[in-house]
């Protein structure tokens, strides 16, 4: 067995939204199957503050890389850089537009630490996986990497390590100006998911306090035209993308007993897919004996369709309530899959917060610039979202993103009515009412804008699940208005948890 000086792998993850900290899933799940496997692991979280002061960073690899180390790898898929609170009044200067990322915006750093890496261990294999692996970017063949890592990486990961060590021949895609590129099971598929517990180990310093991330289930059933995962339309029968009961009691339990953990981020994509799910799930809390309180993704659809959902989402544990709603324009919402009557819908997500009140925070998300949107029906359909009793929304523009994965309307774009102009003024997509993703910016600016002055917004489900770990109710949040929490208060206190965090590791070399 390894002493803890020396690691098989170390890989570099982080989070940060606004002025705090989160902990992120990926690394951690990689993590879990290399060590099932027979391999030490190091993560490493917070590197953005890390690269922020260098000779922290430099002081790091040359304690954690070593001869023994065959795999360094980057977990991208949130890697910030962090930006101090700057006290604004624009919705802009207070949403995480601020998260800035790391790694596609330095490359001559990056590409300067992966030599360093390369000279402390000249054989160990530097890795890139996580969401941003799927992006086409050229620059990320000019870093020094060995691998890019494409999609769920659970049994990829495992095999790519087992052939770095035995030294035989890589299993991978493509070869792209000598990066090798690993996709060949980049939807699980040939990993056993119903016995995915993720297992936190003593050196990775989880806290007590903490909000964990989680999924009981992968993928989604549905397969919204502006959606871009890899793993979309699966049917909710499909039980090899569910973790099983036992699982989840486990996986729950031990969190609490070994950890302290009870607060959740439910990452699954529509938690919510179904009544018998949701069940399944309550019973792994109570069968656990946590009180577990969470963050779920939900589908308002699905909340009207199977209104008994209100009361058991509450009963077990919801804390803050994402709705992807998009829009309430019922032509926009049929074309992009998230049909049916916009009235009931509207009266569905009312009646949650009605039940529910100030012990969930509930949020809606929108989409501006979607099929049939103009200006004047995003402006109608907005006055009910601005006058409604949701907690917190936010608007943003369509995007249609470089990816592998491309969404139905960026593979068919005329299929949906939009066309493309190069005049700098309204670069981008316009849509089949003329509407042009310069204005559609403009507009989710304006309403973001006017929103956060009147005070009616509190903070999004993601900051106020969050905020959990400062002890902030959430029956308090709900009645908050952004600009009212203290987040230069909070800003000191990760301040803090960044130092703890540093001397804890550094503490693994005495």
């Amino acid at each position: 067995m390894k002493s803890s000086k020396e690691f098989d792998a170390v890989i570099f993850t982080d989070g940060q939204v606004m002025s705090f900290h989160y902990k992120t899933l990926g690394a951690y799940r990689v993590a879990t199957e290399l060590r099932n496997a027979g391999y030490s692991v190091l993560v490493i979280d917070f590197f953005g503050e890390w690269c922020a002061k260098e000779e922290d960073l430099y002081a790091l690899l040359k304690k954690c890389i070593s001869s023994s180390t065959k795999m360094v790898g980057y977990a991208s898929t949130f890697f910030t850089w962090s930006v101090p609170e700057d006290n604004k009044t624009t919705y802009r200067s207070t949403r995480n537009a601020l998260e800035l990322s790391f790694f596609p915006t330095y490359y001559e750093k990056i590409a300067q630490y992966n030599s360093f890496i390369k000279e402390l261990s000249p054989n160990a294999k530097i890795v890139y996986g996580g969401n941003r692996a799927s992006e086409v970017n050229e620059e990320l063949y000019n870093v020094g990497l060995d691998y890019i890592v494409r999609g769920l990486a659970d049994k990829m990961i495992v095999d790519l390590m087992d052939e770095i060590v035995s030294g035989r021949g890589g299993r991978f895609s493509d070869v792209v100006q000598g990066v090798k590129i690993i996709d060949y099971d980049f939807k699980g598929a040939m990993f056993d998911f119903t016995q995915a517990l993720t297992r936190y180990e003593p050196e990775d310093f989880i806290s007590a306090n903490e909000v964990l991330p989680l999924e009981t289930s992968r993928g989604c059933i549905f397969k919204c035209s502006f959606c871009e995962y890899p793993l979309l339309g699966r049917k909710a029968s499909e039980k090899g993308y569910h973790k099983t009961r036992d699982i989840l009691t486990r996986e729950f339990a031990d969190n609490y007993e070994k950890l302290g953990v009870s607060n959740y981020i439910f990452v699954d994509d529509t938690f919510n897919e179904s009544t018998e799910k949701l069940l399944e799930i309550n019973a792994a809390i109570k069968d656990s004996g946590v009180p577990v309180r969470f963050f779920a993704y939900l589908r308002a659809d699905l909340v009207k369709a199977f209104p008994e959902q209100i009361e058991l989402l509450k009963e077990m544990g919801l804390q803050t309530a994402f709705y992807g709603i998009e829009t309430l324009n019922p032509k926009a919402a049929r074309a992009i899959g998230k049909g049916g009557d916009i009235e009931a819908l509207k009266k569905s997500i009312t009646h949650s917060k009605d039940v529910w009140g100030d012990d969930v925070l509930v949020f809606g998300s929108f989409i501006f610039g979607l099929p049939y949107e103009d200006e004047a029906s995003i402006n109608e359909w907005m006055s009910w979202v601005y006058q409604s009793n949701l907690d917190c929304f936010a608007v943003n523009p369509l995007y249609l993103v470089s990816s592998l994965w491309k969404s139905e309307i960026t593979r068919n774009p005329e299929k949906y009515g939009y066309t493309f102009t190069s005049k700098e003024a309204d670069f981008g997509w316009v849509n089949n009412q003329g509407l042009t993703q310069a204005h559609a910016k403009l507009l989710s600016e304006k309403w973001m804008d006017q929103s956060l002055r009147s005070h009616r917004l509190t903070a999004s489900a993601w900051q106020a699940m969050l905020l959990q770990k400062y002890n902030i109710s959430i029956n308090t949040l709900c009645r908050t208005p952004r600009q009212s929490v203290e987040w230069q208060a909070i800003c000191k206190n990760t301040a803090s948890e960044w130092e703890e965090y540093k001397a804890k590791v550094f503490s693994l070399w005495p």
